[in-house]
């Protein structure tokens, strides 16, 4: 619920432009798919996050580990390392 309250707020709150990732989140939870709604939930986790990756890397080490199962079984990689650079990379963090 919380969760749901945070992804609202941050896309409700842009000024401008929505911001294209918080989007990309909502079409994944509204997707239909289990995988693909439990995977935007973990997602959402990252989007307070300041958009580095020594902060994303703080994030995902403090991730909850059955959120992390889900993004990997959701991306198919069993290394958390990999899993982690595919995380900056729908992010776009360099």
């Amino acid at each position: 619920m919380t969760e749901q309250l945070t992804l609202e707020r941050h896309v409700r709150y842009q000024r401008q432009e929505p911001d294209p990732i918080a989007t990309k989140i909502r079409r994944m939870i509204a997707h239909g798919s289990t995988e693909a709604e439990a995977a935007g939930w973990a997602l959402a986790h990252f989007l307070q996050t300041p958009r580095t990756e020594e902060a994303f890397y703080l994030c995902f080490r403090r991730m909850p580990a059955r959120r992390r199962r889900t993004l990997s079984i959701y991306w198919h990689q069993k290394d958390d390392w990999r899993l982690f650079r595919r995380v900056c990379r729908f992010y776009a963090v360099r």
